[in-house]
């Protein structure tokens, strides 16, 4: 009664349809917008509601891609320490590191990220007496 008779726009969609086919083949993986983007780049003043139409029309929208997942690996129980408070490589390893980490890169006392001077006055590593007295207290 009030709605319009069908119409049949594959003459007037001719232009769009060419254009279309023409990117596709060159870009295939291209999604819609990316050839929306295109097309309007290349010139063309299709409104993006016809060029959908005619894209789906087609049949040239694409499948979302999956997850990868990840294969399964096997479960192994986690480790448990034989004695409560007891860490593998003992208590004093990230201080002794990074003392020596200190004396190693040369850096002053007060952390700045500057090299120390030595007494000579040239750049080079600072010994670092925490370092010292680690080393003696595990031996």
């Amino acid at each position: 009664m009030w709605y319009r008779p069908l119409v049949d726009r594959t003459a007037e969609d001719q232009p769009v349809i060419a254009a279309l086919t023409t990117l596709v083949d060159e870009h295939s993986r291209w999604g819609f917008w990316l050839c929306y983007d295109r097309l309007r780049v290349l010139g063309h003043p299709w409104n993006w509601k016809r060029v959908y139409r005619v894209y789906c029309a087609l049949r040239l929208n694409l499948k979302r891609r999956g997850k990868k997942r990840l294969p399964t690996r096997p479960r192994v129980p986690l480790e448990a320490p034989a004695i409560l408070n007891h860490r593998r490589d003992g208590p004093h390893t990230f201080v002794l590191s990074w003392c020596v980490g200190i004396a190693v890169l040369g850096l002053q006392g007060n952390m700045t990220g500057k090299p120390a001077v030595n007494e000579v006055g040239a750049f080079g590593p600072v010994p670092c007496d925490h370092a010292d007295r680690l080393e003696r207290s595990l031996r």
